[in-house]
C-alpha cells in the first residue's frame, strides 16, 4: 500500500486513498489475528492522515489487542505504531509533554523484522527536536538503537549531534546521504 504514495498524486490524496482500503481491510479482518494485523497499517494511515479521532481510537484498540500477542512478529510494529500515532494526536493538540513520552513509549517495543531491518519513522524525532524535547529525542534514539540492526551507526551520530546543540532534519541529514538513504 505504501507504493501510492510514491505516484505523481499529491501526498495527502495518496494518503486519503490508502487510509480508505486499510479501512476495507480492517472491515473485511475475520478473527482477532486479522483484525490486529490490520490495526497496524490502519493506525500509521490514519495519523498520517492527520484523522486525528480515528487515529486515536485506532491506537487505542490496537494497544488493548497487542498484549494478546507478544510472540507476533507485527507485536513490536503493533506498539511502535500505536504510540507514534497518539504521539501525533498530542501533537496535533499541543500537548508537546504528553507527545514526547508517548514518542520515547514508541520506542520502547521489542522490534520487529520490519523495525530491526529499515528502521523507526523520524519525523516525529524532527518535529520534536525542533519543538525542544532534546532528551526524549535522544532517550528515542537510545532506544531505537537496541533493535534497529541496520542503522549503521546514525543513532550514535545523531546523539553525538544532539549533545553538541544541533537540531537535525533526520531524513535529510548527511548521514542518510552517505548511506545512500537521502529523499
Amino acid at each position: 500500500m505504501k507504493g501510492l504514495r510514491a505516484s505523481g498524486e499529491p501526498k495527502k490524496e495518496a494518503a486519503a486513498k490508502e487510509l480508505q482500503l486499510y479501512e476495507e481491510g480492517f472491515a473485511q479482518a475475520a478473527d482477532e489475528t486479522h483484525r490486529f494485523y490490520a490495526l497496524t497499517s490502519l493506525v500509521e494511515s490514519a495519523a498520517d492522515t492527520g484523522q486525528v479521532g480515528r487515529a486515536e481510537e485506532t491506537a487505542r484498540e490496537l494497544l488493548d489487542l497487542a498484549p494478546s500477542f507478544p510472540k507476533d512478529w507485527n507485536y513490536g510494529n503493533a506498539l511502535f505504531h500505536a504510540n507514534y500515532a497518539l504521539a501525533k494526536v498530542a501533537l496535533s493538540k499541543d500537548d508537546f509533554s504528553q507527545a514526547a513520552q508517548l514518542l520515547v513509549k514508541a520506542s520502547e517495543t521489542p522490534g520487529s523484522p520490519q523495525l530491526d531491518s529499515f528502521g523507526p519513522k523520524m519525523e516525529l524525532a524532527t518535529t520534536m527536536l525542533k519543538l525542544g524535547e532534546r532528551l526524549a529525542v535522544a532517550e528515542y534514539l537510545k532506544n531505537c538503537s537496541k533493535f534497529w540492526k541496520n542503522d549503521m551507526g546514525r543513532c550514535q551520530e545523531w546523539l553525538k549531534r544532539i549533545e553538541n546543540g544541533e537540531t537535525i532534519e533526520f531524513d535529510k541529514t548527511d548521514i542518510f546521504k552517505k548511506f545512500g538513504k537521502a529523499k
